[in-house]
């Protein structure tokens, strides 16, 4: 009996000792999206919003293969502390060059946000995992999903009131985004995932896998799901913006850009606790994976039904 409890008590205290990291992780994501978006629409015409996105997704999709071989050659501790404590600076620096904002400052702080957020979760999620097992997995990362949204959840939250009520203004929260990165580097646990990664196995053992993989009809439908949702997610984005733009001023759009995540936060939230879990342990990962295009596909039919009709 002893034997059995120990594995799960130490599970529960890496949750408890994990869970901080998660909540700051995702409350900067929901503070870094909100300025970001208010900063650059206020000082752009509509015609650049696309080539934002476009740049953003390209110059992520670089640095996400930067971060693969910085993964893969460093322990994920190390790795994720150099990783934040770089996004710290390099935020700090946009939160200088953006005291007087211009074109150039916040276009570059779009990219970086877009970098920043997508690399920083990345790294942190691929930290928690590492030295797990499959099941300790499906155990662990739905209940740091979990504090993760409480994060976005204050951070929602919190935005409007200080923009209201103690007359911030956008540019200030990017000194409090990169105090967030610092803050989220020093609560990297060091002795947690603080060995290298295995050697990857060869390369044509790893083509005969992928192919493998390929040959499997689910993972065909998930190529293409996902792909449709990115192409569907970004015309939502591209729209939602052009709309906020000719809408409401700067810290109009801060604030409601930061309610709007705060809600995708109670949703997370909802489902990571009552949907994630209890699937995961009872029916496994194949029906999960059939519930979320099921239900973004019904969310994005609800958006053009209002948006149309």
């Amino acid at each position: 009996m002893t034997q059995d409890q120990g594995p799960a008590a130490r599970l529960k205290e890496t949750e408890r000792s994990l869970r901080w990291l998660a909540a700051v992780i995702i409350f900067n994501v929901v503070l870094s999206t909100s300025f970001q978006t208010a900063m650059f629409l206020t000082n752009h015409q509509k015609p650049d919003i696309p080539l934002a996105m476009l740049f953003g997704s390209l110059l992520t999709a670089l640095t996400t293969l930067g971060l693969n071989y910085l993964l893969r050659k460093r322990p994920a501790a190390g790795a994720l502390r150099i990783i934040l404590l770089t996004l710290g600076v390099l935020t700090a620096f946009a939160a200088t060059w953006n005291w007087k904002q211009t074109p150039a400052s916040t276009f570059a702080l779009y990219l970086l946000v877009e970098i920043a957020t997508t690399v920083g979760v990345a790294a942190t999620w691929t930290y928690f995992q590492a030295p797990l097992e499959a099941a300790q997995i499906r155990w662990l990362l739905p209940r740091l999903g979990a504090w993760g949204s409480i994060g976005g959840l204050v951070a929602g939250t919190v935005i409007p009131i200080g923009l209201k009520y103690l007359k911030m203004r956008s540019h200030w929260l990017i000194w409090v985004s990169a105090l967030a990165w610092l803050l989220a580097s020093a609560l990297v646990r060091m002795d947690y995932a603080a060995r290298a990664p295995a050697k990857r196995r060869s390369s044509v053992n790893q083509q005969s896998h992928l192919r493998q993989i390929f040959t499997v009809p689910l993972v065909r439908w998930m190529i293409l799901g996902t792909a449709g949702i990115i192409w569907t997610g970004a015309l939502v984005q591209y729209e939602s913006n052009a709309a906020m733009k000719d809408a409401w001023p700067q810290e109009t759009i801060n604030s409601v850009t930061s309610v709007l995540l705060a809600v995708a936060s109670i949703g997370g939230f909802a489902t990571q606790t009552l949907v994630t879990t209890p699937v995961l342990e009872r029916w496994g990962v194949g029906l999960a994976l059939a519930i979320l295009p099921a239900t973004i596909g019904a969310c994005m039919s609800v958006y053009f039904y209002a948006t149309i009709g």
